[in-house]
């Protein structure tokens, strides 16, 4: 049943709803035929009025009915286009979705690939790691080997500098004593036998005072010489206060001084110090 038709009906049932009450009102109550004829006619009139309102309801009704099919007709069409598309999307989408699955399966394998590659690359870099740790502490322990041999090096400079000074030092005092040898060969060349008297030899045992003049390095210089029993190789002691200073040993003597080098350092000497054959 449609819907024209359910409308139509509706109004037939209305309108027997309406009819009723009239005709058993005029079956029960009136006596005037007339004017229930006249009631009848007006009655009818209006139902008529009604019937033909309702006629054109269900004109209308029909027309809209019309409408609502065109209308339903074009909807199914487009429903039945959009399915279509919706169809032919789903089945583009499927291929995509294909197409995306075997990416998906391409990436994955090549992201395995990558993975592995990661690995070897974390392991690689770890041994490089443990290599570059290994060559930092090589390359501290060779700085501080080097350092050790910069000081070692720079040691051994000033010991050498200073082990020139001394033999510059000892050259300039066989020079000195060379000419002095050479100017007492002289002297002696000219000194008459007999007046030539040998010179007073120290003893042994003699205890011989002075003090410290000067001090180069291993250099020691007194106040006292040969007039006094200084010889050369005599070994000479330094003090300070009753504390052994060094020792050293005469290789130059003259009349009133003498010089020597240091054979046993405990201190620095500096002029001043106290110097002695013996300790007591």
């Amino acid at each position: 049943m449609d819907t024209l038709t359910k409308i139509f009906v509706v109004v037939l049932v209305v309108l027997i709803l309406l009819a009723c009450p009239v005709i058993i009102n005029v079956i029960v109550t009136h006596e005037n035929y007339r004017e229930q004829r006249d009631q009848e006619r007006q009655r009818s009139a209006v139902m008529e009025l009604t019937a033909r309102t309702a006629m054109t309801g269900q004109e209308a009704a029909i027309s809209e009915r019309d409408r609502y099919r065109s209308d339903l007709e074009e909807a199914r069409g487009n429903f039945e286009r959009r399915v279509a598309e919706l169809e032919s999307s789903y089945s583009d989408e499927r291929l995509a979705r294909a197409d995306l699955q075997q990416s998906y399966n391409t990436v994955s394998a090549q992201l395995s690939g990558l993975n592995r590659s990661l690995e070897s690359s974390i392991d690689m870099r770890r041994e490089l790691s443990e290599q570059l740790e290994t060559a930092r502490t090589t390359a501290n322990q060779l700085r501080q080997e080097r350092a050790e041999l910069a000081d070692s090096l720079r040691d051994s400079e000033a010991r050498t500098d200073r082990m020139s000074g001394q033999i510059r030092l000892l050259r300039e005092q066989l020079a000195a004593s060379q000419q002095r040898v050479s100017e007492l060969e002289d002297r002696l060349a000219r000194i008459d036998p007999d007046e030539m008297r040998e010179p007073p030899v120290a003893r042994p045992d003699l205890d011989i005072t002075a003090e410290v003049t000067a001090v180069d390095e291993n250099i020691v210089g007194i106040n006292i010489g040969s007039a006094q029993g200084v010889q050369e190789d005599m070994q000479m002691i330094i003090y300070r206060d009753a504390e052994l200073v060094a020792q050293f040993r005469i290789q130059e003597v003259d009349a009133g001084s003498a010089a020597g080098i240091i054979t046993t350092r405990l201190l620095d000497p500096r002029p001043g110090d106290k110097v002695t054959t013996t300790m007591d």
